[in-house]
């Protein structure tokens, strides 16, 4: 069989059936996609398939680290700027729900719901030691129910420098859970880019353009990931190491052997000699340097 050319993948091998179509939603997209079989049985046609003699690694899937270390540092950012943001409106509504006591006060704004987040965004304007004050409010919180508010101006008994409105007090413990929420959110999102570019520096390191002699090995990819980014699994010597790797569109994503029982996916890669790295293999075949009849003798060797 031939190897991958536009006309041919919506509807060709297994590796470039199993990307154009994205992750299967169901087993029975990837029926006849490669033989099923168990992770740990690295007797695929294609080992014995690949070239022996040294070749020349033109690209590891490796990239930048600056623009993942720019993300890590704006989530994080973001997750510290949603609490410094929240956190001191809600210690103040804490305050005053204590002790609240009614004022008279000018309300004006909205309140904003976006499928079940409200984000109210009101005005304040009231007399406080005879002078005219306008505070300004923000805050969300999850609505189930939609509808309209009935508010009312609350501050601390005794203390009308600080104000707030009844419906920030009821929606209190709401909002807590909301700044947790989105807080946890940013903080993730930093903490799996920096996984992510810890993945990734092994292969980088190697570099590119080195020849080396290739050792064919099988490596485990989730059953839902991105063709923009994936985390593949290589174990040898009973541990286990994870990589992390980009395709470009002209890559079509990784060679794909076979698909598992545990709903994982089994994909060509090699170890360059005296190097612990194992850098996964695009469909099109394109990261190792390879004549086209061994090109074809590796598709042909998967459809056996």
């Amino acid at each position: 069989m031939g190897g991958p050319d536009p006309d041919r993948r919506a509807i060709g091998h297994c590796g470039a059936r199993f990307w154009m179509a994205g992750w299967p939603k169901r087993r029975s997209r990837i029926a006849g996609c490669g033989p099923s079989r168990d992770s740990n049985m690295n007797d695929y046609p294609a080992l014995n398939a690949f070239p022996s003699g040294a070749l020349r690694v033109d690209h590891t899937g490796s990239f930048s680290g600056i623009p993942m270390l720019l993300m890590m540092l704006a989530l994080a950012l973001c997750g510290l700027g949603v609490l410094a943001l929240g956190t001191p409106g809600i210690l103040q509504d804490w305050k005053i729900s204590k002790n609240p006591a009614s004022v008279y006060a000018d309300v004006g704004g909205e309140c904003k719901t976006r499928l079940v987040l409200t984000h109210c965004d009101v005005t304040l304007n009231y007399r406080h030691q005879g002078k005219p004050v306008a505070v300004d409010r923000h805050f969300f919180f999850f609505d189930f129910g939609g509808g309209s508010y009935q508010v009312q101006a609350l501050s601390l008994d005794g203390d009308r420098s600080k104000v707030t409105l009844d419906l920030a007090i009821d929606k209190l413990y709401n909002r807590i859970i909301f700044l947790l929420l989105a807080g946890a959110f940013f903080f993730a999102g930093a903490w799996g880019t920096m996984v992510n570019y810890r993945r990734a520096r092994p292969l980088s390191r190697f570099g590119k353009g080195k020849t080396a002699q290739l050792r064919p090995v099988v490596v485990t990819l989730p059953q839902k990931s991105s063709i923009k980014g994936l985390t593949y699994k290589w174990v040898a010597g009973g541990q286990t190491r994870l990589f992390f790797t980009k395709f470009t569109k002209k890559e079509n994503g990784p060679f794909v052997l076979g698909a598992n029982d545990n709903k994982t996916f089994d994909a060509l890669a090699v170890v360059p000699q005296g190097s612990d790295v194992a850098i996964l293999l695009d469909d099109a075949l394109t990261r190792v340097q390879l004549a086209e009849d061994q090109k074809q003798a590796l598709y042909k060797a998967r459809e056996a």
